[in-house]
């Protein structure tokens, strides 16, 4: 015969260990969204990260390679004028963010944080010409006192003819903006 009072306890143990199971996966879905807002947007910059755009350049770079438009990446490098703290950087790089979607660029840009002091912009069914006027707008908001940049533009088809050689001239560039050497 089973004792009333033992299956009561246990339906409360039960019952609490439930509660417990569903609190944990409550938070467990919030961290998940976070997370995954989190690879898309850079929550210091608030730009898209690093990795979106990398993703976003691959995708952008098939589209334009099927429907043979152009495509036409920016990578801007911030060059401080004196010395300046990361989180001075990461205000800065926030606010030509903040300023550039505003204002200069279209939505089907895409505008993300490429490194330590790197921006990278990709502008689909756009020409090198196109580009430059882009960066010649963004002049005024990046440089101040404390920053100016240095810059170099990539496009498809003219500097590559493939997502791979694409990304590989990308990284070679971004290497040679931070050491201050003119590219393409």
């Amino acid at each position: 015969m089973i004792d009333q009072s033992q299956s009561s306890e246990e339906l409360r143990q039960y019952d609490n260990l439930l509660r417990k199971q569903e609190e944990s996966i409550f938070f467990l879905r919030r961290d998940l969204k976070r997370l995954q807002k989190e690879t898309i947007v850079d929550p210091k910059t608030e730009l898209f990260s690093s990795a979106y755009f990398h993703s976003s350049l691959r995708n952008e770079m098939l589209r334009s390679e099927r429907y043979r438009h152009f495509m036409t990446l920016a990578v801007l490098h911030l060059v401080s004028r004196s010395q300046t703290s990361t989180n001075q950087l990461t205000r800065q790089i926030r606010r030509i963010g903040q300023q550039a979607s505003a204002s200069l660029i279209r939505r089907t840009d895409t505008l993300a944080e490429f490194g330590k002091g790197q921006v990278a912009l990709i502008l689909p069914e756009t020409e090198r010409t196109g580009a430059e006027i882009v960066i010649d707008r963004l002049g005024p908001i990046v440089r101040n006192d404390e920053y100016d940049f240095r810059f170099s533009i990539l496009s498809y088809p003219e500097d590559a003819s493939n997502v791979e050689m694409m990304l590989t001239r990308i990284e070679n560039v971004a290497e040679e903006l931070r050491c201050g050497v003119a590219t393409v």
